[in-house]
C-alpha cells in the first residue's frame, strides 16, 4: 500500500498537466472601412451599403456593408482571418450570425460549411445562426473564413459577426519546489516505519 502511494507522489511530483480552457482566439464583424476583421477581398474596403431598406434586421456592432461603387446585381467576397498555432484544433468552435440581402455561401478553407441560397426574406430580417466544430475543417496555422455574397436586384447589403474559440495546448509542467518537498517527506515516513519494524 505504502509503495503504491509512494509511486503515486513520485509521478506527481515530475509533471502535471493544465486545461486552460476555451479562449477566444478572433472575433470580427462587418464594419464601414473593414476595421473589425471582415474585410472586402480586394483592393478596396467596404462602406456603408446603399442599397438598405426599412426591413433590414440588425444585430449589435456589425454595419450593413457592400462595395464601393457596386450597386444591385452585383457579387462581393469578404475575407475573416485568424490562426489556430497552440490551439487544440479537437476543441475549436467557430460561431456567428449573418444577415445578407439576397444570398451567401460561407467557406472555412474552401469548404461550404453555411449557405443561405434561397431568395428568401428571412435571409436580410433576422440574424441567421452559423457555426462548425468539424475539426478536420481547421489548418493548425493559418485559417480563412470566405464570405461569398450576391444580390439579385432591390435592396442589397452583407451583414455579419463571427466568433472563433478554442483551448490552448498545454504541456507538461515541472512542479514547484513543493513537489520536492513532498517527496521528501513521504521518503522520511517510509525510513522511519522501517526503523520501527
Amino acid at each position: 500500500m505504502f509503495r503504491k502511494l509512494f509511486l503515486a507522489a513520485a509521478v506527481a511530483t515530475v509533471t502535471f498537466a493544465t486545461n486552460a480552457g476555451a479562449v477566444t482566439v478572433a472575433t470580427g464583424t462587418t464594419q464601414a472601412g473593414d476595421t473589425d476583421n471582415i474585410d472586402l477581398v480586394g483592393p478596396a474596403t467596404s462602406v456603408i451599403s446603399p442599397g438598405q431598406h426599412p426591413s433590414f434586421g440588425s444585430q449589435p456592432g456589425a454595419d450593413w456593408v457592400w462595395a464601393p461603387g457596386a450597386f444591385a446585381h452585383t457579387a462581393h467576397s469578404f475575407s475573416f482571418n485568424f490562426d489556430l498555432t497552440g490551439f487544440d484544433l479537437g476543441t475549436v468552435m467557430l460561431s456567428g450570425l449573418v444577415l445578407v440581402d439576397n444570398t451567401v455561401d460561407i467557406l472555412l478553407n474552401g469548404t461550404s460549411i453555411f449557405a443561405l441560397s434561397d431568395l428568401i426574406v428571412g435571409n436580410f430580417t433576422a440574424p441567421n445562426p452559423f457555426a462548425t466544430n468539424v475539426s478536420n475543417l481547421f489548418n493548425a496555422g493559418a485559417n480563412e473564413v470566405i464570405f461569398n455574397v450576391a444580390d439579385a436586384g432591390g435592396g442589397y447589403g452583407f451583414n455579419a459577426s463571427i466568433d472563433v474559440s478554442a483551448d490552448a495546448i498545454t504541456s507538461p509542467v515541472p512542479l514547484p519546489a513543493g513537489g520536492a518537498l513532498l517527496l521528501g517527506g513521504l521518503l522520511m515516513l517510509h525510513a522511519g516505519r522501517k526503523r520501527r519494524s
